[in-house]
């Protein structure tokens, strides 16, 4: 569900801005509301082979375009882009959590564990390397080529990028974010839980929020010291992935040694109160890290998390039969 959300936030926060509002509002519920009702369509395969293709085509032509050359910004675009970049020891305090995030939580990933099952045998592990680490991998590698579209400068008066690359992008963005949401939505939906409808109709009450509600333009707060407040709501989603669902699969899910894994019995509420308690001591080294750009922040976050493992460890004094029957 936070995936879901995450792409619909991206589509009002970038995707419509990108467009300089010209008929991108209509276009973003057009894509919203497309996904959800795609979720019900059992051709997965179909529509993965189709958003991958369009992708695909996206990529061949901005390799023959005019392209998104740095040089050709504006002074004060050049300038922002200039100040967001961190020097390369900060960027190593990055990597410990962003390994952490990117290694667990494809575990709570219900797309992840369909597609798995929806494979036989040894055939299961070459589909999920093949996604995973070809087809995902390449369009993460892809993001440099339009990386400087998002420069916070190219929709005010600077210079902007030509009519063919931008519109190749906003499809390529579009697509992808159209069949991640239809994915995880019918991840969810197919889990036969009602809890999973009162979540569509959560995030359809939110984009009809996000769309008609008045919003106050307040301006960032210069602690944040980022020129572009996108970019802070961005990592604050990400703290899901970096902080919470990792957090979750290393202290719940993981099997200790005796074999206890997830939340049943004594073991699992006190493996609970052990993440609640780290997340919430954590939280804020990895906001100062993440959000406010002083990432050696990081290096206490991530030892907080890793040895609350220590804390949902099987207690020797007790025999591993009594812990089993809890």
């Amino acid at each position: 569900m936070i995936t879901a959300l995450f792409h619909v936030a991206f589509l009002f926060e970038v995707i419509l801005p990108l467009d300089a509002m010209r008929g991108g509002l209509p276009a973003v519920l057009a894509v919203v509301l497309g996904s959800i009702a795609l979720s019900r369509v059992d051709r997965p395969r179909l529509i993965a082979l189709a958003t991958y293709l369009v992708s695909v085509g996206v990529i061949v032509t901005l390799a023959r375009g005019p392209g998104l050359p740095l040089g050709s910004m504006d002074a004060s675009a050049s300038g922002a882009a200039g100040a967001m970049r961190l020097p390369v020891t900060d960027v190593l305090f990055l990597v410990p959590a962003c390994v952490f995030g990117f290694l667990l939580c494809p575990y709570l990933d219900l797309t992840f564990h369909r597609a798995r099952q929806d494979l036989p045998g040894v055939w299961s592990r070459w589909g999920f390397g093949l996604g995973f680490g070809v087809l995902f991998l390449a369009m993460i590698l892809f993001t440099p080529m339009y990386a400087s579209l998002f420069e916070p400068h190219w929709v005010g008066p600077g210079v902007r990028p030509a009519a063919l690359v931008a519109g190749a992008v906003l499809v390529h963005l579009a697509a992808q974010s159209a069949a991640t949401i239809s994915f995880h939505m019918r991840a969810l939906l197919g889990t036969g839980h009602r809890g999973a409808w009162w979540a569509v109709a959560a995030l359809l009450l939110g984009v009809v929020a996000y769309t008609f509600l008045p919003r106050a333009g307040a301006p960032t707060p210069p602690a944040l010291s980022d020129p572009d407040e996108r970019l802070i709501w961005y990592r604050v989603f990400m703290s899901f992935y970096g902080l919470v669902f990792p957090a979750y699969v290393w202290l719940v899910a993981i099997p200790t040694a005796d074999g206890h894994s997830g939340t049943s019995g004594r073991r699992g509420q006190r493996k609970l109160v052990v993440l609640l308690v780290s997340c919430a001591l954590a939280a804020p080294c990895f906001w100062v890290g993440f959000i406010e750009r002083q990432t050696w922040w990081l290096g206490p976050g991530m030892a907080i998390v890793l040895f609350a493992r220590m804390l949902v460890r099987s207690r020797p004094t007790e025999p591993s039969g009594a812990i089993a029957s809890r």
